[in-house]
C-alpha cells in the first residue's frame, strides 16, 4: 500500500482506490491494516477514513522496501 501511496501525485488516494489496486478479498481486514498504519503514523487517514496520504516515515518505509527489492 505504502508503494501505491508514494507514487500518487500528491501522496493521496482515495481508500477505495487502494482496496481495488492491492486485490484484497476482505475490506475489513484491509481497514484494519490502514488503521494500524496510521497508528505506526506511516499515513494520515481522514476523519472518515475515505482517504489516505502517505507520510515522511512511510514515504522512507516505502524507499527501503524498494531498494530491499532491487538488491
Amino acid at each position: 500500500m505504502l508503494l501505491f501511496l508514494s507514487t500518487a501525485p500528491n501522496g493521496r488516494v482515495s481508500t477505495s482506490d487502494l482496496f481495488e489496486w492491492t486485490g484484497y478479498g476482505n475490506r475489513t481486514y484491509f481497514r484494519k491494516l490502514l488503521r494500524q498504519m496510521h497508528d505506526q503514523r506511516l499515513l494520515e487517514l481522514s476523519a472518515d477514513q475515505e482517504r489516505a496520504q502517505i507520510l515522511p516515515p512511510g514515504s522512507a518505509e516505502a524507499g527501503a522496501i524498494v531498494c530491499n527489492r532491487i538488491q
